[in-house]
């Protein structure tokens, strides 16, 4: 057969001035064969012959392999062509094999010196291919396979098709070996590197000329370009339309395909891709995913994985934009005139069947932009109340070293109406039983921002805790993210909203060796496997809103005495919820708690403030900071009415105290269980608690009541927990009346003797009480109240010859002072006072804070 070759008439032709769609050379066998070929026949009943393939196509193809069985024999094709001048040329062929083991020796070889040196560019994977089936190698890049075996197309370029068998055309699949080829055609590559903004949406009869089948040789070399991958433009649905898919041919028929994008990105400074993709039940290959190449294709890195392998559900989803730049730095890959994205798929079944017996992917709407990034001005709040997020707003894309699970096109961050809270934002999963991280990012300038803070609702809707969830900060426009503060669902109320904490930017910033710059990211992130619908077990995902980003809003009461009963429809400025992470371990700080005003449960009016959990659940941190000045004072005295839940002592329960405006916190006062159901007051002398504490007074003082509970403070009885506060008193102490120098005066006429002591400062009142015999609750036989500094007594009142314990406390209409020494009051055989003297004996305990 080789004379059958060479007596051929040459039909075939190369114009060098051809544009990039010009064929450089076809042969399909159904003329004469072009005296470029030269077949090489192995000696012993080798054959490289022209052939007629049967009914109905009668096509004559070439084909390669031994006439008898006998011993191996290696057979070869080779066309030589002038290949010089092209720096892209690109060779595609039909193949068929006979049952053809892979050896070695198959494969194409190339030679750049008129065939003294040939080195193997390609290899044949025939046990990988459906065997006596006709199928297309996609194109091979000829300059990329010789360059990567340090080669250069010539003039004397030589492209040779070798076969290795020791079996005819004939018999089953253990008694036969050949191949056959046809359709060979070498072109230029119909490559255009397309500028932005680029968007293929496949609803033409053919894609766009920056977007080719790619050879996958350089990006999976476990697996040759096999002849039976299918890139394809389809019909799918009305809603759809047109759109390309991905996959193989045959049944357990591994195949890689790959579909190319060829991009100008040598000037852009933030480019973003985004598409649709629908997974035909596909298995995860570690050669699933995107990859760059910018080199025009002659080496791939893999840049993003596709993770398919539990996402069964037949319906398109997409990615969030990912920012081609920022992965292309992490690749160390710069942007370039030549820039190749490879989409890239693998598995071993074609498109029908059941989940065990279908595979593939589908691609849609590919869109590559340039996007000029918005920064949200400072200060900032964000209620979701629009139609879509404004341009500082992004759907983020997870850092991959972040997460334990690949990104899945699955995730939402969507908007939704709530009952009674207008519209906010969500973050989770369309489907069940696939793990995805949803990102929502927002970009603000924060340079101008002296001491931030960040407050935002939010809701957990069945959410469990996984290490991905939380915020994370940024200073660097996105490029890296650092985690800031975690969000543990397992241990939030369900479906309840929630304030978290005032997280203060700049302090945390600094703790994690951050600046707070004009290209600030803050991003919520969300983890989890389920989607919206459903109970408990079966329904996960997160809502945000009112997020705002301000500066302290507080001010430092200066004017005493201060005074608050929470009589207003809302808290002071001088009122607010601080960061409770200075005064309780963070694993306490959930968003259950809250501090309130509500019509419920006040000491003497209509409202009071509410401290604690309004749900049951977990432990949970309440508490509410007094901003006030308190710079130049002394003698200062804290009073309060608590109605406090708890029953048993919590050292978290109870005061707090700052002098720097909240940089730190010192524990000055813990509340003591009480009798449930009732108010009980607090009469605090604050001078010797900074004293005990070694602090001063400043004009940046803070004080903090705090409480942590896990029941709800609208339960009863063992069912709640929380305190209400009321009737909150700030102002200077008053002196217990001078008890020293006491005095009698008697007024015979009268019938009555007075006890008189010196006036008090600031004192309108005096309470006194007189006990017989015993300083004790039982022996007190009267307790008045007069605005005169002495309390008379009747003759006839007191039992001649006895003994009687006399005190007294100065009060007005803030405060009161704690009682006065007791005064030993002895009488006369006619019951008048004869001797008053002081107690010198300590307070008996029943009596202390009487």
């Amino acid at each position: 057969m080789r004379q059958l070759f060479t007596c051929f008439i040459f039909l075939w032709s190369v114009n060098y001035t051809a544009s990039a769609q010009e064929m450089l050379f076809a042969e399909d066998f159904e003329a004469a064969p072009a005296s470029a070929w030269t077949p090489l026949p192995g000696k012993d009943h080798g054959v490289v012959e022209i052939i007629t393939t049967g009914a109905p196509s009668k096509n004559h193809v070439a084909r390669l392999g031994r006439s008898t069985d006998g011993p191996f024999t290696t057979n070869r094709l080779d066309l030589s062509l002038d290949l010089a001048l092209y720096s892209q040329v690109a060779l595609q062929f039909d193949l068929y094999h006979y049952y053809e083991e892979t050896d070695p020796q198959d494969g194409i070889y190339l030679s750049v010196d008129s065939g003294r040196y040939f080195v193997k560019i390609y290899s044949f994977s025939f046990e990988q291919w459906a065997p006596k089936t006709t199928g297309t190698i996609p194109p091979l890049n000829l300059n990329v396979l010789a360059a990567a075996q340090g080669l250069k197309l010539s003039k004397n370029t030589i492209i040779r098709f070798q076969q290795y068998g020791n079996k005819d055309f004939n018999g089953g699949a253990e008694f036969s070996d050949g191949i056959q080829l046809d359709n060979i055609r070498l072109f230029v590559p119909n490559n255009i590197y397309a500028r932005l903004p680029f968007q293929e949406t496949f609803e033409g009869e053919t894609w766009s000329s920056a977007i080719s089948v790619g050879n996958t040789q350089t990006s999976d070399p476990t697996y040759a370009p096999s002849p039976f991958g299918v890139v394809e433009i389809i019909p799918f649905d009305e809603q759809q339309g047109r759109v390309v898919r991905m996959g193989s041919q045959f049944d357990n028929l591994y195949t890689t395909n790959a579909l190319d994008l060829h991009l100008d990105l040598s000037s852009q400074a933030n480019v973003e891709l985004s598409f649709k993709v629908l997974n035909n039940l596909d298995e995860t290959h570690p050669q699933d995913g995107i990859y760059f190449s910018h080199d025009a294709g002659k080496h791939f890195v893999k840049v993003f994985d596709f993770d398919f392998e539990n996402w069964r559900q037949r319906k398109f989803g997409a990615y969030p934009p990912i920012n081609i730049n920022r992965l292309a730095r992490q690749h160390r890959l710069p942007l370039t005139a030549n820039f190749v994205i490879r989409f890239q798929q693998h598995d071993d079944s074609d498109f029908e069947g059941s989940r065990l017996t279908s595979d593939g992917i589908y691609l849609d709407d590919i869109v590559v932009q340039e996007v000029h990034q918005t920064y949200a001005a400072y200060p900032f709040t964000e209620d979701f109340e629009a139609d879509s997020l404004a341009s500082y707003w992004k759907h983020g894309l997870p850092n991959l070293l972040d997460t334990a699970f690949a990104i899945t096109p699955t995730g939402t961050v969507e908007f939704v109406s709530t009952p009674n809270n207008g519209q906010a934002i969500r973050l989770g999963n369309t489907v069940d039983r696939l793990y995805t991280t949803n990102a929502l990012d927002l970009y603000v300038d924060l340079s101008q921002a002296k001491n931030p803070e960040l407050s935002f609702q939010i809701l957990d809707h069945y959410d469990e805790t996984h290490p991905q969830d939380g915020v994370y900060f940024s200073n660097d426009a996105g490029e890296h993210f650092v985690k800031v503060v975690d969000f543990d669902g397992d241990n939030w109320a369900d479906n309840i909203w929630g304030n978290f904490h005032a997280l203060d930017l700049r302090e945390i910033s600094a703790q994690h060796r951050l600046s707070l710059t004009n290209q600030f990211v803050i991003r919520f992130q969300q983890h989890d496997d389920d989607d919206f619908e459903g109970t408990r077990t079966i329904s996960d995902g997160i809502y945000l809103d009112q997020i705002t980003i301000q500066e302290p809003q507080c001010e430092y009461y200066a004017t005493f005495p201060f005074v608050e009963t929470f009589e207003t429809d809302s808290l002071a400025k001088y009122w607010r919820t601080g960061n409770l992470s200075k005064t309780i371990d963070t694993h306490y700080i959930r968003p259950g708690g809250s501090a309130l005003i509500i019509d419920t449960l006040s000491y003497s009016e209509k409202r009071a403030l509410a401290l604690g959990r309004f749900s049951d659940g977990q432990l949970t941190a309440s508490a509410l900071d007094l901003h006030v000045d308190l710079s130049y004072q002394s003698d200062l005295e804290l009073n309060f009415w608590m109605y406090n839940h708890e029953a048993e002592l919590k050292r978290e329960n109870g005061i707090w105290v700052s002098n720097n405006g909240g940089k730190s916190f010192k524990q000055a006062y813990i509340f003591s269980p009480t009798a449930q159901q009732q108010y009980a007051h607090y009469q605090i002398n604050l001078d010797s608690l900074m004293e005990a504490l070694a602090i001063e007074y400043t004009n940046q003082f803070i004080i903090r009541f705090q409480q942590m509970g896990d029941r709800s403070f609208l339960g009863q009885g063992s069912f709640s927990s929380g305190a209400f506060l009321d009737n909150v008193v700030l102002t200077h102490r008053i002196n217990s009346p001078n008890v020293q120098d006491i005095r009698i005066n008697h007024y015979e006429e009268e019938q009555q003797q007075d006890l008189y002591w010196p006036p008090t400062e600031s004192a309108t009142l005096y309470h006194t009480q007189l006990f017989l015999e015993q300083l004790s609750s039982h022996h007190l036989i009267s307790a008045d109240t007069s605005s005169e500094n002495f309390a008379t007594i009747p003759y006839g009142k007191l039992k001649p010859g006895q003994l009687y314990y006399f005190r007294l406390k100065s009060a007005n209409n803030i405060t009161q002072s704690s009682w006065s020494r007791p005064i030993m009051i002895s009488t006369d055989q006619q019951g008048r006072i004869s001797t008053v003297s002081i107690d010198e004996e300590p307070t008996p305990l029943g009596l202390r804070g009487e």
